[in-house]
């Protein structure tokens, strides 16, 4: 991009010894980072050199609106363009008084909706270096055009390595020569006010008000200089705009005023109706769950009588299959003494009948043993029988037979004894083993 002036004076190389009006103007073109994406925009402020010759509000430049620059991809950054008008100096003292060591200090930055703005890089352009770029073209102009490196700040800790490069940014330098103090002085952005020609906006007091000030508005001649009857001219036509924008922004006002009243009046009879529905709606909603409240509370409370019963009757039903069970194993455990009592009992009258029975078959042995015996020494004593006493004979004989005859009938007993006991035993364990399988 190239803007060229016409000077006044012919073509040719211009005198640059003599006090020249200068226009700086510096672009941001594209912007690239390697290291992560950001919504990004670029934020520069004038050096103090600069900064005293201008408003402070133009001395700080923003690109506006913020773009999402991805990574490693070539961001164009929108509205990054500024020109600056500088006084009349020559080059040298533009070069030693404005420009020398003048540094300005651009910064990258990342726009969050939750948070303030964060400065994620930083890079520097040093104005002198516009100075040594070649003319190019007639008029004067100096373009210098830049590939800047991006150093990335110091609170990004993810960006390593000494150069702690995170990317580049296009920038563009131009100067032109407008002229010498001659010349016109061009504002840096020309709008519909700079084409006003009808001199007969100036109205005479607006003149005489400007003529105090003769020895400097006016020329040699007398006359007007031409910047400062267009100075007269813009301030007048300003003042009659301004006075016209005032009436329309009145009667906009007014209108928009009665607008709003009436939008306003109803509205609010819109929301007092529905308000006084929505009040009716809430009042039949508030008695009806009222009315369902009450009859939640007396179901509760039906519910919390039925529980008790129900817990009082598990209660009852738990006790008395407690104290059964307890009869139950009291009876088991009576039941079960009983017959050890009635086996140990049994088994003193067995081990007693069965002393008894051997006793008495030793008793049998030994009486039969005696009848043996007496036999022998009936038979020994038969042959001597015929000598001694029969009657005598006769009734040890029958002594004897009924002593034989009474074992015989102990030793019947003792036997039906014995086959009782056993009976009585079989029938106890038989009971046992019942009572051990139910």
């Amino acid at each position: 991009m190239t803007h060229t002036v016409q000077p006044d004076e012919p073509s040719g190389v211009p005198d640059l010894s003599e006090p020249h009006t200068w226009r700086l103007s510096i672009e941001l073109k594209a912007l690239t980072l390697s290291t992560q994406a950001a919504m990004a925009f670029a934020r520069y402020h004038l050096p103090p050199p600069l900064a005293s010759l201008f408003n402070p509000s133009l001395c700080v430049f923003t690109t506006h609106p913020a773009v999402m620059c991805r990574r490693n991809t070539n961001t164009h950054l929108p509205n990054a363009f500024r020109a600056y008008t500088l006084p009349a100096l020559s080059l040298d003292r533009l070069r030693e008084g404005m420009l020398q060591g003048a540094v300005i200090c651009i910064e990258i930055c990342h726009t969050d909706k939750f948070r303030s703005d964060e400065v994620i890089a930083t890079t520097s352009i040093h104005l002198e270096e516009v100075l040594d770029a070649p003319l190019s073209d007639e008029g004067g102009c100096r373009c210098l055009s830049m590939d800047l490196p991006l150093l990335a700040s110091p609170s990004d800790q993810s960006v390593t390595g000494p150069a702690r490069q995170c990317g580049r940014i296009q920038a563009l330098l131009y100067l032109e020569d407008l002229g010498g103090d001659k010349a016109p002085r061009v504002a840096p952005y020309a709008t519909a006010m700079d084409n006003i020609t009808d001199l007969s906006m100036i109205e005479p007091s607006d003149i005489s008000r400007h003529q105090q000030h003769s020895t400097l508005s006016t020329d040699s001649t007398g006359n007007l200089r031409p910047e400062y009857i267009c100075a007269v001219e813009l301030e007048t036509w300003k003042k009659n705009e301004e006075a016209k924008f005032r009436v329309w922004l009145r009667e906009q006002e007014a209108a928009r005023m009665k607008t709003l009243n009436a939008e306003y009046t109803a509205k609010e009879v819109t929301r007092q109706r529905e308000f006084a529905e929505k009040m009716k709606s809430l009042a039949a909603l508030e008695t009806k769950l009222k009315k369902k409240a009450t009859e939640l509370e007396q179901r509760e409370v039906r519910i919390l009588a039925a529980e008790d019963s129900i817990a009082k009757e598990k209660e009852g039903v738990a006790t008395t299959l407690r104290r059964r069970d307890e009869e139950h194993a009291f009876a088991q455990k009576r039941l079960v003494t009983d017959h050890e009592h009635a086996l140990r009992l049994q088994a003193e009258k067995t081990k007693i009948a069965n002393k008894r029975a051997s006793e008495a078959e030793e008793r049998i042995k030994e009486l039969q043993q005696k009848v043996k015996d007496a036999e022998e020494s009936a038979n020994k004593a038969h042959s001597t029988l015929r000598s001694s006493n029969m009657v005598q004979l006769q009734a040890d004989v029958k002594v004897l037979k009924h002593q034989l005859e009474q074992a015989a009938h102990r030793e019947l007993l003792l036997a039906k004894s014995r086959d009782h006991f056993r009976a009585a035993v079989r029938q106890l364990c038989n009971q046992l083993d019942k009572q051990n399988a139910e």
